[in-house]
């Protein structure tokens, strides 16, 4: 038999439960990037505490789920899911194991909202965009920010999934975007109105000669556009548009645009007379979401349309449109 050299993932005595802990993870399809590092975290301080058996006794979990004095509540949070998680899956194998209380974490986001760009908003959000010019840094930036910043927005593309295309995953002809691997696993098609349609046939036009396998948003050394930078330049436009920015966590957010994209369909659909009940699952399969309840989190109705929509939304699958208490 031939013996890997590749060093352990794990190295405490719970390491094998973790290992197999992760793989029935991403065999249900996550992919588990986070709760990997946070696994490994937990692992480390289990070695250094002196785990001397195959259990997760109370003082250890207690001990590692315990808030940081500069932890984020998200940070936190995250952390009080992966070791509740696996202790869950320690009991399902009679092992024992403390499961932390979820009352451990404070929530401070609670009470957090996306801003929803109104239309006027974002047509001077797409003017700034287009007003950006040529920099012999970061060359073709004034053709693909424009695109970019339009598909974030016209078909709710997550950022990381609209960096991750790949000329192979788009077909101009019928304006269709191949979206592999997408937050939960899972390929989706995504089609395109005819304008946007047409965008990315001129996109396309001034983009280099390159093997299908390039991106379609490359930096300048061919790599998937960077995340950071394209976060930097957003910034820089809700400012050329005197959008105010509330700092960290507090918005608007790159993700924000994808919210506003829901948002502005329902409404849309809500105008046209259409039946709510119906196209609510086609706005979650066209977002790439597991089911209804991911969907839910992303409308945000306006006060006009708020009185009528949300009685016939809650009939239909509870209580969708969050209230917001009065000051």
């Amino acid at each position: 038999m031939i013996k890997s050299n590749r060093p352990p993932m794990f190295r405490s005595r719970l390491g094998t439960l973790m290992e197999e802990f992760l793989a029935e993870k991403r065999t249900l399809g996550y992919k588990y990037r986070t709760g990997e590092v946070l696994l490994r975290n937990l692992d480390r301080f289990l070695a250094e505490h002196g785990l001397s058996s195959a259990v997760l006794p109370r003082p250890l979990a207690e001990g590692w789920a315990k808030r940081g004095a500069n932890e984020w509540a998200t940070s936190h949070a995250h952390r009080i899911t992966l070791i509740r998680q696996f202790a869950a899956f320690l009991h399902r194998r009679g092992i024992e194991a403390h499961l932390p209380a979820p009352a451990m974490t404070r929530n401070d986001d609670a009470g957090f909202a996306p801003f929803i760009f109104t239309r006027a908003q974002m047509r001077a959000l797409f003017d700034a965009v287009d007003r950006i010019p040529p920099c012999p840094q970061a060359p073709g930036r004034e053709h693909l920010l424009p695109f970019l910043f339009r598909l974030l927005y016209c078909c709710g593309f997550r950022a990381g999934e609209a960096l991750r295309l790949e000329l192979r995953d788009v077909d101009t002809e019928r304006g269709i975007l191949l979206v592999r691997q997408g937050k939960f696993g899972y390929d989706r098609l995504v089609p395109l109105s005819e304008s946007m349609r047409r965008r990315l046939t001129a996109y396309r036009m001034v983009r280099p000669a390159v093997p299908p396998c390039a991106y379609l948003f490359p930096s300048r050394h061919g790599n998937a556009y960077c995340h950071r930078m394209l976060y930097q330049i957003f910034r820089r436009l809700l400012f050329a548009c005197g959008i105010g920015h509330g700092g960290r966590r507090k918005g608007p957010r790159l993700h924000d645009l994808r919210h506003t994209f829901a948002v502005h369909r329902l409404e849309l659909w809500y105008r046209q007379g259409g039946n709510l009940m119906d196209q609510l699952p086609v706005l979650s399969v066209y977002l790439g979401h597991k089911s209804l309840a991911g969907t839910q989190r992303y409308l945000r109705i306006t006060p006009a349309l708020f009185p009528d929509i949300t009685d016939r939304m809650n009939a239909f699958c509870g209580p969708l449109i969050p209230r917001r208490a009065n000051p």
